[in-house]
């Protein structure tokens, strides 16, 4: 085993040469040691990094990176090290809970599964199906996703479905369909290494995907490759950066329209070749005609020079690969800021080729397979709409059920949801492997319609966490290792992570759990399966003919390959790596869309009362509301607790020095947390992690100041700008 630089760690040698030979990696055994290696997926981001489970006596004892992982080659973050330290930790949900007079009490499986299916057909049969709200975590293998996406919307019959990936990635699969007329990623990792400029926007990846980060650093370093970063905060991607474009909050779109309005006046727009391919050139050529550097300076704050340099660095670019994250999908204009940000790809035909384009990693593990399958409100399998007749017929027909059964009516979407169980209009909420209660905005708002459902159902691998507590019925759910499944990741590559040791307790894999409730609720034709290989090779039925086309991929291909890219049409096809090299696009005339967008500042402006704006996001030893994190000593000892980032002359101002309690108020709650005095904030932000839900302290969760206005058209809630005030406590 050996360590690289930077700290991450390199699969053994020993495992490529034993799969080189044709052994199966899962049976590799250290006689020695008597430790077992399986095959498996880090649990965390899209980035998808292989990793091999080194188990013993039934622990998985050590993680290694798996060097043959096209998506991370050996290498390994902080998380993805210490992901196997979540599996039995004193927090791990053993047996069913059914909560009477308000206390949880044990309950074996039979009686809780009987209590759900009666509470949840009274629910349906007196309300009708619509009454019924189901929101999952963006974690799940595939399986897992086809199955519940199958009784929710086969079953039940209603189509509120929707997950955690409504609050991470929603924004870039509308920005999409606007662009390129479906949800379409179409670049690859390797892009990176062959990329000669980098434009990231409104993305940490330091922190947030490591070993991408990496890849761009060791990229930047062989070929002294410039990289541009916009961001209002000097985050470590933002330090490293040539230029760094530190934006007031919200700004974006009047700044990616000024560096448009530069790379037409310099002469890096090919206007007729770029019209070949894309449409709406002229128009938006009109539009950003007053978006000068002069203009722009005095809305985002970036000096007018500074914007010219980093469009010309741009412009000279042969290759370049523009990046983006939650800085762009967290906002109330954020397909726009997304569309604006790829017009610059598209207007410098940096489209269609070899390291060259918009790249798109989520931020959650599995975000691409829930896209795939569904998994959303006005989704069916393979990238088909509930609102289609042709569609609905399509999976009818897998399924084995009356097109009648599937609603043409798109569902709620998250906020929605949650908002019309606060109504009373949704009765009964089914909540999978997701803690809402730390990480919807506005927390109290939620918290307060959760309670006002009729029955909640919360199955999950953790006990107590902020939305358990919330629960009628918890149940046990199994985690990443104790169970098979798989796994597209963001460059569309699927892999198979293999069970390791079996789950703790009474826990039990979600495809079990979900088969119990379908079948208990008189829907066994739904599930006719013995194995997850069944599950898979049902979910392919449904891809063969589409864009997602994975007729070509199987367990037994996937234990021997390592991430085969749809679309793969055969055994013998190797995938795709790269699509739309033609630059033939499924919109209606073949061509992009260049899209105009127009400067809107944030939903919650500052004021007098409340002058400052609240930027939230993530540490890189955390991973969403610390259910996971929060057990890991080492990782719960490098962020203790939460904290407010605040400029100096902020700080001065308020009479506020390092490490003094600060409280933090919006309209709609207030935290109490350390100040952290730092020049990587700007002056009139702040920046406090999400990470603290109520459970680390009810004054320290950040989700209590966010604000629920969200995306018109993603319905992404808008968490990077939001008024508040700050006082000394």
């Amino acid at each position: 085993m050996a360590i690289t630089r930077r700290g991450f760690i390199k699969g053994s040698a020993a495992v490529t040469v034993a799969t080189a030979a044709g052994l199966a990696v899962r049976d590799l055994m250290t006689e020695a040691s008597e430790i077992k290696t399986v095959m498996s997926l880090c649990p965390y981001c899209g980035n998808g990094c292989g990793m091999y489970l080194e188990v013993k006596e039934g622990r998985v004892v050590n993680v290694r990176g798996m060097e043959e992982s096209k998506a991370s080659k050996g290498k390994l973050c902080i998380l993805g090290l210490t992901a196997h330290e979540m599996l039995n930790v004193e927090t791990r949900l053993k047996y069913p809970l059914i909560k009477r007079n308000g206390r949880f009490e044990r309950a074996g499986w039979d009686e809780a599964i009987e209590l759900i299916v009666r509470r949840f057909k009274e629910i349906i049969e007196k309300n009708g199906p619509d009454a019924m709200g189901v929101y999952h975590t963006a974690s799940f293998y595939n399986e897992e996703y086809y199955l519940l996406n199958k009784l929710v919307k086969g079953g039940f019959g209603t189509n509120n479905l929707d997950g955690s990936a409504r609050l991470c990635y929603a924004s870039t699969v509308a920005a999409f369909v606007k662009v390129f007329g479906g949800d379409v990623p179409f670049m690859c990792y390797e892009d990176i290494d062959l990329a000669d400029c980098f434009l990231v926007s409104g993305y940490n990846m330091s922190s947030s995907n490591p070993v991408s980060f990496d890849r761009i650093m060791q990229r930047k370093m062989d070929a002294n490759t410039p990289l541009i970063v916009i961001d209002p905060r000097a985050t470590m991607m933002a330090q490293k950066a040539d230029i760094h474009l530190q934006i007031k909050p919200g700004t974006d779109i009047a700044l990616n329209n000024a560096l448009a309005y530069v790379l037409f006046k310099e002469g890096f727009v090919n206007e007729e070749k770029v019209s070949k391919y894309a449409g709406g050139l002229q128009e938006l050529k009109s539009h950003i005609q007053k978006y000068t550097p002069e203009y722009t300076e005095g809305i985002t704050g970036v000096h007018r020079d500074k914007i010219v340099k980093a469009a010309v660095t741009y412009g000279r670019a042969k290759n370049a690969v523009t990046l983006w994250m939650l800085g762009l999908n967290q906002s109330t204009v954020a397909v726009w800021k997304i569309a604006s940000l790829w017009n610059l790809s598209l207007i410098t035909g940096n489209i269609g080729r070899p390291g060259a384009g918009p790249l798109s990693i989520t931020g959650q593990g599995t975000a691409m397979s829930l896209r795939e399958i569904g998994g959303l409100p006005h989704l069916l399998p393979a990238h088909r709409g509930v609102a289609n007749e042709k569609h609905r017929k399509e999976i009818a027909g897998i399924w084995g059920i009356s097109p009648d059964k599937i609603s043409p009516k798109p569902g709620k979407t998250a906020i929605d949801m949650f908002d019309a169980a606060g109504k009373g209009e949704i009765k009964g909420l089914w909540i999978l492997q997701a803690n809402p209660a730390a990480t919807i905005p506005d927390t109290n708002k939620f918290i307060g319609a959760i309670k006002k459902a009729e029955f909640v159902v919360i199955q999950d691998a953790f006990h107590p966490t902020e939305t358990t507590l919330l629960a009628d019925v918890v149940l046990p759910a199994a985690q990443w290792a104790e169970k098979d499944g798989t796994a597209s990741n963001a460059e569309r590559g699927v892999n198979i992570a293999k069970k390791a040791v079996e789950p703790p307790g009474e826990a039990k894999p979600d495809t079990e759990i979900i088969m119990m409730i379908g079948k208990k609720m008189g829907y066994e034709n739904l599930f006719p399966y013995k194995t997850n290989e069944d599950i898979f090779e049902e979910w392919k039925r449904c891809t063969k003919g589409q864009d997602c086309d994975m007729t070509g991929i199987t367990y037994k291909r996937m234990e021997k390959e390592f991430g085969v890219q749809w679309p793969c049409l055969t055994p013998e096809d190797l995938g795709v790596k790269r699509r739309f090299l033609d630059l033939k696009f499924p919109t209606q005339d073949g061509r992009a869309i260049l899209n105009i967008c127009e400067h809107k500042a944030p939903a919650e402006p500052t004021d007098t009362e409340y002058p400052f704006v609240l930027i939230t996001g993530l540490v890189r030893e955390h991973f969403h509301s610390r259910t996971r994190t929060a057990n890991i000593p080492r990782l719960a000892r490098a962020v203790s607790h939460s904290y407010v980032d605040i400029s100096p002359s902020d700080a001065n101002k308020y009479g506020i020095r390092n490490g003094d309690v600060v409280k933090v108020s919006s309209r709609r709650g207030a935290v109490k947390v350390k100040a952290k005095v730092s020049e990587d904030i700007q002056q009139g932000a702040v920046f406090v992690p999400y990470h603290f839900g109520y459970l680390a302290g009810d004054d320290k969760a950040a989700n209590l100041l966010t604000i629920s206005a969200y995306d018109p058209i993603s319905k992404q809630p808008e968490y990077k700008a939001c008024a508040v005030k700050i006082e000394k406590a």
